[in-house]
């Protein structure tokens, strides 16, 4: 029995990895941890443990100026196989420091489809390092039966006490990133009639919807009353109450696309809006757009997603064992 290690300390790569645990334990695999700060809100009651206990550490990477990734991948120094995985098409930059120099990298780096993958190797990764395998939680999501998300639909609208049939818009927010250290929020920008974001909404939603709103953890935005605030709730509830969607960057879209949700990107709405305050390079920013990962109205759609056909469960798997098989012949 192999054992492989978990290392992370951002929440999207342990909602990732959390897709992959049971299947990995169903091949036969002993599972340890090393998770801190927002990775241990999802994976929790898991206990430290040493990188010695692994035959292979699969890590999520921090960003730039944190760099505890770095910093750990050091400390093992090519001692065990390293699988990084790459949850989101957001902060795809984190390879890198300030200066231009790349972090220290995992053997193999998982990316989700050939938009990042193209990315990276053209700003200069090497090409056999990252493997496009798709995106285990998003295929979790498109496996979700209608009648299964109608019981949890149910269940998620007795928990917020909704009594009536409304549908139920969701805003998922998101901090963005106006450079110079300078960061605000997606509720508190303009649309391009000078309408707030919440007001331009409600006007247009607010009718026929029920209103919500899902903050990032940054985010310190006052919401109106008459909004649903479900910010203190799992990503699994707000994509189970919400029968549309809106938003900008944040992957919760793609999540949202992946569940069957009606979902609408703001993109081209808020007032001087680029993606790089998503944290998404432009040129990225268009493949995402065209392949409709971020919204799937037909307005906007000329191509399908990019994602592997094959399950993205079964391609990590057999990059681990290709990677456990080398580590033993080496």
């Amino acid at each position: 029995m192999s054992t492989i290690l978990f290392h992370a300390r951002e929440a999207g790569v342990a909602t990732m990895f959390s897709a992959l645990a049971e299947p990995l334990q169903r091949q036969g695999y002993e599972l340890i941890y090393d998770v801190d700060g927002h990775a241990a809100n999802i994976i929790t009651n898991k206990p430290k443990s040493s990188s010695c206990e692994a035959d292979i550490i699969i890590c999520g990477y921090d960003i730039a100026v944190k760099d505890a990734t770095g910093k750990y991948l050091n400390k093992i120094k090519n001692t065990i196989p390293t699988l990084g995985l790459l949850d989101s098409w957001k902060g795809v930059d984190r390879f890198w420091y300030a200066n231009g120099k790349m972090r220290p990298l995992t053997d193999r780096l998982i990316v989700p489809d050939d938009s990042i993958r193209n990315y990276l190797i053209q700003k200069g990764v090497p090409d056999k390092w990252p493997v496009v395998c798709g995106h285990p939680y998003i295929e979790t999501l498109t496996n979700v039966t209608l009648p299964n998300r109608e019981s949890l639909k149910n269940v998620v609208r007795n928990k917020f006490k909704l009594e009536d049939d409304k549908r139920v818009m969701l805003l998922m927010s998101e901090p963005l990133n106006m450079g110079n250290g300078q960061s605000t929020s997606l509720l508190n920008r303009k649309m391009m009639d000078g309408r707030g974001v919440m007001e331009w909404l409600d006007d247009l939603y607010g009718k026929e919807y029920r209103l919500a709103v899902r903050k990032h953890p940054l985010e310190e935005a006052i919401i109106p009353e008459k909004w649903l605030d479900i910010s203190a709730g799992s990503l699994a509830d707000a994509l189970s109450l919400a029968d549309h969607v809106c938003g900008l960057g944040s992957t919760t879209l793609a999540y949202a696309v992946a569940y069957g949700l009606d979902v609408s990107c703001l993109d081209q709405e808020v007032e001087d809006w680029v993606p790089e305050q998503s944290n998404i390079p432009t040129s990225l920013w268009n493949d995402l757009i065209i392949n409709g990962i971020f919204q799937n109205q037909p307005n906007r759609i000329s191509e399908k997603p990019s994602f592997p056909s094959f399950s993205s469960t079964e391609l990590i798997l057999i990059e681990i064992m290709t990677m456990l098989e080398g580590s033993k012949i080496n």
